[in-house]
């Protein structure tokens, strides 16, 4: 007669062992893959975002969005990406977005750059009020952008802040306080210093970088030089 040898406890403990092992060994490259794909999305949704503002700007002479607070960069730039969900980035958990609401209130993750530094210097002193009120008609032109590679167009925004416009002249109470620094590629525990964002530059590029690095040592939000200096902030 034939008999058949059952698995003992001993083999079967080994067994899930190994299973343990490898999933431990597997869980954290799939959980890196996922993360990987949600970063890549949202450089898409940026580049798309930073194709919307060119074609904008090659619609109005080369200017770019004014700083209108009652028509803000979102609804203006609306027909160049259409579909709401690309003001998200799926690294942050959002409400979902309803496709016929408001461009304006629609839940979103980026913010513009005001390039507050340019008009402080080039403004007069009526204008500079109405554009500090979201009130001035007028904008930048890429051809005022001295180093359209380097000068952040778009950035990721803190969840919680509600703000449309990174001003890069109030870094401690605005730029710093509402941008998102490390959204992505945390390590260390989740550490915000081991992670990173995205951003979207003048010049139509979309650019990853670690925690901080677009503040220092230049401030990659300041169009002028000097304001690139003056505003940097290290805090890696």
């Amino acid at each position: 007669m034939n008999s058949r040898r059952a698995f003992t406890l001993v083999e079967l403990l080994v067994v899930v062992a190994v299973i343990g092992i490898l999933a431990a060994l597997l869980l954290p490259a799939l959980a890196k893959s996922k993360e990987t794909g949600k970063r890549i999305n949202c450089t898409s949704n940026l580049r798309q975002l930073g194709l919307a503002a060119a074609l904008y700007s090659g619609d109005q002479d080369g200017v770019f969005p004014s700083r209108d607070l009652a028509n803000p960069w979102p609804s203006q730039l609306k027909s160049g990406y259409q579909d709401l969900r690309i003001l998200l980035c799926p690294a942050d958990v959002q409400p979902p977005t309803n496709s016929t609401a408001e461009a304006s209130s629609a839940p979103r993750n980026y913010l513009l750059n005001m390039f507050s530094d340019y008009f402080e210097g080039a403004l007069s002193a009526i204008e500079w009020k109405l554009f500090v009120k979201g009130r001035f008609p007028g904008s930048i032109r890429q051809e005022n952008i001295p180093h359209p590679t380097e000068t952040v167009l778009l950035g990721e925004k803190k969840t919680e802040a509600d703000e449309l416009y990174g001003d890069v002249r109030s870094v401690a109470s605005s730029l710093l306080a509402v941008t998102e620094q490390a959204r992505h590629s945390r390590t260390g525990g989740g550490k915000a210093e081991g992670g990173g964002s995205n951003h979207a530059f003048v010049d139509g590029s979309v650019r990853y970088y670690r925690f901080g690095r677009a503040l220092c040592p230049d401030n990659k939000w300041a169009v002028t030089d000097a304001a690139r200096k003056t505003y940097s902030v290290c805090i890696y």
